[in-house]
């Protein structure tokens, strides 16, 4: 099982490289490759509108498969400023 990441402010888990999201392990996510900026390293930050308190659609649509981006959608959007943490 593990640790992973509960989404705080979304700097400091890994889009591709860390456990964030619950029942998909980083090594089977399936996304887009030729269209991830910076070859995917990035935080979570960056499909986020975290203002808003939701997630990018655009972003999340583009670059992750329908699957994946339905599950990331059910993950909560905090709107204040926290750090991530393993859990």
């Amino acid at each position: 099982m593990g640790l992973r990441w509960k989404i705080g402010n979304d700097r400091t888990a890994s889009l591709l490289h860390s456990n964030w999201i619950l029942g998909i392990h980083p090594d089977l996510l399936v996304f887009n490759p030729r269209v991830l900026p910076h070859g995917g390293d990035l935080p979570v930050a960056e499909v986020l509108c975290q203002w808003e308190g939701r997630w990018d659609d655009g972003k999340l649509n583009q670059w992750f498969d329908p699957a994946t981006c339905r599950v990331i959608k059910t993950i909560l959007v905090p709107r204040h400023n926290i750090e991530d943490r393993l859990i």
